[in-house]
């Protein structure tokens, strides 16, 4: 879905002689053979990258940690350890600042990608 969003992006008009495989020249979008992969997707992967960031995170968020140890057993391990210690706020800030390593991990990879990709202005 966000491919194709992403493609849809791409001005029709827009011109594309920059990128054009064999060096020819600018040419209709309905004209382009197979090197159209050279032409758009280099412009829609640049639109595509933050929500493809943002969905990076969510997945990272939702599956296992290290694909070992999952958050719903993380949790109850931290409800297991608060109920025997009765000290319950470290847990539950370990697991969170965890996970807050990995998103912001994630997000700076993220953002270091799309400036290089950025357009020079």
């Amino acid at each position: 879905m966000l491919w194709r969003l992403s493609g849809r992006a791409v001005p029709r008009g827009h011109p594309e002689h920059w990128a054009w495989p064999d060096g020819s020249g600018a040419q209709p979008r309905h004209e382009l053979p197979a090197g159209e992969r050279y032409i758009i997707l280099p412009q829609a992967f640049r639109v595509v990258l933050p929500p493809l960031g943002n969905e990076f995170i969510a997945m990272l968020k939702d599956t296992a940690l290290l694909t070992v140890i999952a958050l719903p057993e993380l949790t109850q391990r931290a409800r297991i350890f608060a109920a025997d210690t009765f000290r319950v706020f470290e847990p539950y800030i370990t697991i969170g600042a965890l996970y807050l390593c990995m998103t912001l991990l994630l997000s700076v990879l993220v953002r270091a990608a799309e400036r290089r990709l950025a357009l020079p202005r």
